[in-house]
């Protein structure tokens, strides 16, 4: 009677063990994906700066007396 009792107790045990290391793996890799998307959202928001970077770096460079004559007649 000893022995399929702690049988049981053991199955239990075993299926308990596994499940939370299926539970533990799961968060590991959840964790770790959600670390590589925010780099990667990190990498395409620098990609989507740049070129407005470069168009403020070239308006910069304009002269302001040649903005003034492309103004249209009458502004401001």
């Amino acid at each position: 009677m000893q022995s399929a009792s702690a049988g049981r107790y053991r199955f239990r045990f075993l299926t308990l063990s596994l499940a939370a290391a299926v539970l533990l793996i799961e968060i590991l890799v959840l964790a770790l994906l959600e670390g590589n998307f925010k780099l990667r959202k990190k990498e395409i928001t620098y990609d989507l700066k740049k070129p407005i970077m470069e168009i403020l770096e070239r308006t910069k460079q304009i002269d302001p007396q040649a903005l003034r004559e492309i103004r249209a007649p009458g502004a401001l």
